[in-house]
């Protein structure tokens, strides 16, 4: 059997929230919304095949750290958790 998933594109709309510590460190905590064009595809031994394109909205929560390393210069490293529901059920 051979079974493939594309994310064949994603974008997402967040906001951030967080507090600047004395050392220059935002921990921050982010939410939003997220837009995804997402496939399946399924073929097995006897040429059965199922495919789906679809386009789905879902949610996402996250956290990260922020630092100001120079003046105008930072770096950054945060999660992401994105949920699409059920968007390519193969019903």
């Amino acid at each position: 059997d051979q079974f493939s998933f594309k994310n064949q594109m994603q974008a997402s709309f967040r906001g951030r929230m967080g507090y600047v510590l004395n050392n220059g460190l935002l921990p921050f905590f982010v939410a939003g919304a997220s837009v995804a064009d997402l496939g399946i595809s399924y073929r097995n031994e006897v040429n059965n095949f199922y495919s789906k394109n679809s386009s789905q909205t879902g949610w996402l929560v996250g956290a990260g750290l922020e630092w100001n390393v120079f003046q105008n210069w930072s770096v950054r490293a945060e999660y992401f958790y994105q949920d699409y529901g059920h968007a390519l059920d193969m019903n």
